[in-house]
């Protein structure tokens, strides 16, 4: 009895300490100021401006834009050359990013992956959607580094 009461406690423990590291959240509030919040910050409340900050916006939409890419991409010629055509200049606006992110420090990985799958999103395949889907999971891994405090 002794024993069960001794787990008991220590699995309480256990759970208490763990409740104590949730993660705190930096965001912007509706009136424009700093908040601390338990959630993560929706892409609207992302407060900061360093380049990392910045650099996640750019590729945030960036995602919208690749899977456009794809929108009337068809078995036809005509389909297949504006899709050619549009997959180029996203890859324009892709690499002029590409600065800004080899100067980030190495703890920004995740915006590194995000942009790895970036490139394969804008890309006349249909397999593209699930590079673009890749890129918008890891930039919300970036994002919850990015607010993390």
């Amino acid at each position: 009895m002794k024993r069960l009461m001794l787990l008991c406690l220590i699995l309480l423990g256990g759970q208490v300490l763990a409740a104590g590291k949730q993660a705190i959240y930096q965001c912007s509030g509706p009136d424009g100021g700093l908040i601390f919040q338990q959630t993560v910050c929706a892409d609207s409340q992302v407060t900061g401006n360093s380049p990392a900050h910045r650099l996640w916006r750019e590729l945030r939409q960036m995602v919208p834009k690749g899977k456009r890419v794809l929108t009337n991409l068809g078995a036809d010629i005509p389909s297949i050359r504006a899709c050619k055509k549009n997959m180029e200049q996203f890859h324009r606006e892709l690499e002029a990013m590409k600065t800004s992110l080899a100067k980030l420090p190495p703890e920004h990985r995740f915006l590194v992956k995000a942009y790895g799958y970036l490139n394969d999103c804008g890309v006349c395949r249909t397999s593209a959607v699930s590079a673009c889907n890749l890129a918008d999971d890891y930039l919300d891994k970036a994002m919850v580094k990015l607010t993390e405090h």
